[in-house]
């Protein structure tokens, strides 16, 4: 009878970690299917420091492999990303669905670009693509195989490897109550001057047709999709040339598309992500309204167990996330340079959606950007503070969007009330912000 007790009890045990495995396994998918890579590194932190006393338990060892690979590549470090993923799913691959398993590829050959290999990137996606795919997934990926194809043949480089100093000057955007400022770098591209908006919230670098045509940039004949104010679709080409200030940097790629609406004329020319990965740390001194990049800012021999990470990129996109606070409370926001201000969406915070609706005032908005505009409603949320880091930036109104398809941003009027911002690209990525006195 105690043989049997204890090889009841055993069996128990046995089924109760199962359970707990499944229980840790299981959000970690939803945390992966959603992009949610910073809540994914804390869960990744709690499980090296004892998960079996967690809420959720300890999670299997191959989806522990998996989360280590993924929160690598959110937090800025591809080249090991990519190879650690290609062998976590060697073994993990069948705690995955095919809709996870086809992002985690692509994801895989995202990192292999961001590495450099953009060759490597290519033959991944050759290599992973199943012909049970859907037409759509095939077409998404040899479109980005002949992407990452165009930039293995024309690679970007910095010129000059010393620190870079780049002025630019705060210009009054936008109309009636959305007017705001947004940050306009001169530059010169292939001998010609104009003037590009940086927008942090881009993942490319983006160009009207009208500007490509009068910069002189070479088409390089690939199809360019990504989301703006809806779905847009445009052509890849190449800057051979662009200095700014004291920076020089060639074989820049842009997007092109048709032009945007009549008010919006600071969409005509956009730099994005791809410059700031360019100079692996950007300063935005807002009060001497320069841009700076040191050449020796980098966080390395940073243990893994202490990183004060709190801005990521998507493992299988290039969008960046800041982990900011609103009274103790930790949500992910778009750190956007390109948007006139700030704003949350009801769907980032469903639980609080009906509160907001019933306590505070609203106004119909137009958003205008790549694509054309989008019109909706919007709750004015009064004195809100936005904490990143240790420091508190007090926003006199955060607006509220009411839908399902808005990303929550921060946008100019929090960055102008900054004395300085520095995106720090490097592995483990950080925002730090310091606000004005």
């Amino acid at each position: 009878m105690p043989l049997v007790r204890s090889f009841t009890i055993l069996l128990l045990s046995a089924f109760c970690a199962v359970c707990s495995a499944q229980n840790a396994d299981s959000l970690c998918l939803t945390m992966m299917a959603s992009g949610d890579g910073l809540s994914l590194r804390r869960l990744v932190m709690e499980q090296d420091n004892g998960g079996q006393n967690t809420r959720q338990g300890a999670m299997s060892k191959e989806m522990m492999a998996l989360c280590k690979a993924y929160v690598r590549g959110c937090l800025g470090d591809a080249r090991r990303a990519a190879s650690d993923m290609r062998r976590a799913l060697k073994r993990g691959a069948p705690l995955l669905d095919e809709p996870l398993m086809s992002r985690l590829t692509f994801g895989m050959a995202l990192q292999q670009q961001r590495a450099g290999k953009h060759r490597k990137a290519a033959k991944t996606l050759r290599r992973y693509l199943s012909e049970r795919d859907s037409f759509a997934m095939r077409a998404t990926f040899e479109q980005y195989e002949q992407l990452f194809r165009a930039y293995a043949s024309r690679r970007m480089w910095r010129l000059n490897r010393h620190d870079a100093m780049v002025p630019f000057r705060l210009d009054s955007v936008g109309q009636g109550e959305s007017r705001s400022v947004a940050v306009l770098i001169p530059a010169e591209v292939n001998g010609w001057k104009t003037d590009f908006m940086l927008d942090t919230g881009a993942t490319l670098n983006v160009v009207s047709c009208g500007v490509a045509d009068s910069l002189n940039l070479e088409p390089l004949g690939v199809s360019v999709s990504f989301d703006g104010m809806g779905k847009n679709s445009g052509s890849l080409a190449l800057a051979k040339r662009i200095s700014m200030g004291n920076f020089v940097i060639e074989n820049v790629p842009f997007c092109v598309i048709a032009d945007p609406p009549s008010s919006a004329v600071h969409l005509h020319a956009i730099l994005g992500q791809p410059l700031l990965e360019a100079l692996g740390a950007v300063q935005l001194d807002f009060q001497r309204k320069q841009l700076i990049s040191s050449a020796d800012d980098r966080q390395d021999n940073v243990s893994e167990a202490s990183y004060n990470a709190n801005l990521s990129c998507g493992f299988a996109d290039n969008g960046l996330r800041v982990e900011a606070w609103h009274h103790g409370r930790a949500f992910g926001v778009i750190p956007d340079t390109g948007a006139t201000h700030s704003a949350l969406s009801t769907a980032d915070a469903p639980a609080q959606r009906d509160y907001i609706v019933s306590n505070y005032p609203s106004r119909e908005v137009v958003f205008v950007g790549w694509g054309g505009q989008r019109i909706g409603r919007e709750y004015l949320y009064p004195q809100y503070d936005v904490k990143i880091g240790a420091t508190v930036v007090s926003l006199p109104m955060m607006y509220v969007f009411d839908g399902a398809d808005y990303d929550s941003r921060l946008g100019m009027d929090f960055f102008s009330r900054c004395e300085r911002v520095t995106f720090c690209m490097r592995y483990p990525m950080s925002l730090r912000v310091i606000s004005r006195k």
